[in-house]
C-alpha cells in the first residue's frame, strides 16, 4: 500500500512566513525602482556622448569656433529653417 504524503507543517505566525506576498511586492516594488534608475542613467549617457561627439564633430568640420559658438553663418541658418 503506498503511503500517504506527509503534510507540511503550518508556519506558526502566517504573517512572517518566509517571502511573503507583501515581501515578494516589497522586492518587485524596489527592483523597478532600480531599474528605472539604471534607464534614467543609460539614457543621459547616451544623449550626452552624442551631444559631445557632435560638438567635436562640429569644431573638426570648422563649423564651430573654440567659444562652441557658430562659425558659418550658413550653419547658423540651418537651425532657423528647421
Amino acid at each position: 500500500m503506498p503511503r500517504s504524503p506527509t503534510p507540511l507543517p503550518e508556519p506558526v505566525n502566517p504573517s512572517i512566513t518566509p517571502l511573503s506576498e507583501r515581501a515578494l511586492r516589497l522586492l518587485l516594488v524596489v527592483m523597478l525602482g532600480v531599474l528605472v534608475m539604471l534607464a534614467y542613467i543609460l539614457i543621459w549617457t547616451g544623449f550626452s556622448a552624442a551631444a559631445t561627439g557632435g560638438q567635436w564633430l562640429g569644431e573638426r568640420m570648422g563649423l564651430m569656433s573654440d567659444m562652441m559658438a557658430s562659425a558659418r553663418p550658413w550653419f547658423s541658418g540651418s537651425f532657423l529653417i528647421r
